[in-house]
């Protein structure tokens, strides 16, 4: 039986001391029936360059160079407008994936008839020093869920995690479905909508994907936009769960937690309107929050001063309680 087209996706931004890592662990797949799709974001080091010398080495490799430089989001949804894959994962130009991956996941999902299947990751150093090839066991899942019970564990116990990057999907999933332009936090956008349409989905319980931890990359980069853009995601999500209360109120916890750290790194205008808003939404019913959260949230409207000190008094019993729903930060 003839192996179905999968899409890899593959933004590429200044990453030339690692993209040739990230194509190899690609190329390398024991499934053979990929399009690879590298998109080169107006990258103004050598990445472009070396992803043409791939392409000219391998047939299944498309390489887009975009003009301007347009963020992640952008790269993605223009590989999402052009694959012809019946599946689509994505993968960062800094990071690889196992030799087995794609064809665990492939099979995993044919055999179970799901629309997306879901790994970990193993986090590796800048130089890869201390990561092991080693052979995978049997694709046995480790759990399987249906219907709603999908966006539920993923809100409620973390599971699935929210990144786009250790899934690999239906690509059907993505119609009507795009990445937001210029915004960070963009799978807290995506992945809520994905998992809202899938029926069946599944856990792998295997490392399947090398994540580098890359001290530059936009992940590890923390400033006020990423609060900004993580808060926004969250009122996404609250419009997407607004039908179930549970889920809603607990997003919602999140969301004033979001609220919070976005006040300590603002100015002092700023903070007005975000105080004015996390009041407005302290006014709503807490039936799903735990006494813990709304003390800390109900001191915060007293003082924020308090509501830091006493997080930080507390950290090792509240900040690990505190939901902050971005578990795995991409």
């Amino acid at each position: 039986m003839k192996e179905k087209i999968v899409s890899i996706i593959i933004p590429v931004y200044n990453v030339q001391k690692y993209i040739d890592c990230c194509i190899q662990s690609v190329v390398n797949q024991s499934y053979k029936n990929l399009e690879i799709i590298l998109v080169d974001d107006a990258s103004e080091d050598l990445s472009g360059s070396i992803c043409d010398t791939w392409a000219e080495k391998d047939k299944r490799i498309n390489v887009i160079h975009k003009k301007i430089n347009e963020g992640l989001s952008e790269a993605r949804n223009t590989a999402l407008n052009c694959c012809s894959g019946e599946y689509v994962l994505f993968l960062d130009g800094d990071d690889a994936i196992h030799k087995d991956m794609i064809s665990v996941c492939i099979s995993t999902i044919e055999k179970n008839d799901l629309d997306f299947v879901s790994y970990s990751f193993e986090k590796v150093n800048s130089d890869f020093k201390g990561v092991a090839e080693y052979s995978l066991k049997a694709s046995d899942l480790h759990d399987i869920y249906s219907g709603n019970e999908i966006i539920r564990q993923l809100i409620i116990n973390g599971i699935f995690e929210f990144s786009a990057c250790n899934k690999v999907y239906r690509a059907k999933l993505f119609e009507n479905v795009m990445f937001p332009k210029g915004l960070l936090h963009e799978d807290n956008y995506t992945t809520p909508e994905i998992l809202l349409k899938a029926k069946r989905a599944g856990i792998l319980d295997q490392k399947l994907y090398y994540y580098r931890m890359n001290p530059s990359s936009i992940t590890n980069t923390k400033n006020i936009k990423r609060e900004k853009d993580l808060v926004a995601a969250y009122e996404h999500t609250l419009k997407l769960v607004s039908g179930n209360e549970e889920l809603y109120y607990k997003v919602m916890a999140s969301y004033l937690s979001g609220l919070a750290t976005l006040y300590k790194v603002s100015d002092k205008n700023d903070r007005k309107i975000i105080l004015k808003k996390y009041k407005n939404t302290m006014s709503f019913s807490h039936k799903y929050m735990k006494n813990n959260w709304i003390f800390a949230y109900k001191l915060f409207v007293i003082s924020p001063f308090l509501y830091y000190n006493f997080v930080n008094i507390r950290s090792k019993n509240i900040l690990a309680k505190l939901p902050r729903l971005y578990k795995y930060s991409r």
